[in-house]
């Protein structure tokens, strides 16, 4: 799965329901994983 990069720190929900920072990552278990 294919996610566009976001290069900034932002409080979002991803189409995941995972919230988190969006920093150039996948949303995973709550968290973000480069």
């Amino acid at each position: 799965m294919k996610k566009v990069l976001i290069p900034v720190e932002t409080d979002v929900t991803t189409s995941s329901g995972c919230r988190g920072y969006a920093i150039c990552g996948s949303c995973k278990d709550g968290k973000l994983t480069p």
